[in-house]
């Protein structure tokens, strides 16, 4: 996920919309990404309920940083967390 947020932020708004649902598609894959299995995604099919919805993203970490930490590896700003770094993730 932190190399779609890369393309996305130092491309155009076409290559960002590309790289975006890039993001979205890698989300809703239940044998990859795999976000809806906690988290609300506008568009997906049986979300979970552990994590907050996904959704106002720009709004909530106008600190890019802050989300690629986050994507990255949680643990580190919260070590109980069950969200998966990005290196569990199968891409």
């Amino acid at each position: 996920m932190t190399l779609l947020i890369g393309a996305a932020a130092s491309a155009g708004p076409a290559c960002a919309q590309s790289a975006a649902a890039e993001g979205q598609k890698l989300a809703f894959d239940r044998g990859k990404g795999n976000c809806l299995t906690c988290h609300e995604i506008k568009g997906g099919d049986l979300p979970g309920t552990i994590g907050p919805p996904l959704k106002d993203i720009k709004t909530k970490y106008p600190d890019r940083n802050e989300l690629v930490a986050i994507l990255s590896d949680e643990t580190k700003r919260n070590p109980l967390t069950v969200m998966l770094r990005s290196d569990e993730i199968v891409f």
